[in-house]
């Protein structure tokens, strides 16, 4: 079976490192357009850069509902109708590498 993202658009959210940077990768790598979004636009840039040109971030703060509807509303004048969303931002600001018992 061979699964393609070919004409859809995938929006994942945290797309700066972990997991939301290797969805990028993933559904880039099977011809998604992919938009992600992080709070670090140097993260960012790294992503995009090992996703390939099906990926394009921004800087957005998911907590910002402006920014979020600014974000989406770009996304969807360039690549249409979202398809696909991955709500994976939040939790891990200031947090990565500490044991689960001490993030709040």
């Amino acid at each position: 079976m061979r699964i393609d993202f070919d004409g859809k658009t995938i929006i994942v959210t945290g797309g700066g490192h972990g997991l939301g940077r290797e969805m990028c990768r993933a559904f880039s790598s099977l011809g998604g357009q992919v938009w992600t979004c992080d709070l670090s636009k140097e993260k960012l840039t790294e992503t995009e850069a090992l996703a390939g040109p099906g990926c394009r971030g921004r800087v957005v703060d998911v907590r910002d509902r402006a920014g979020v509807s600014s974000f989406l509303a770009e996304a969807t004048e360039v690549s249409g109708a979202v398809d696909i969303l991955v709500n994976n931002a939040g939790g891990v600001v200031g947090q990565v590498g500490r044991p689960l018992e001490e993030v709040s």
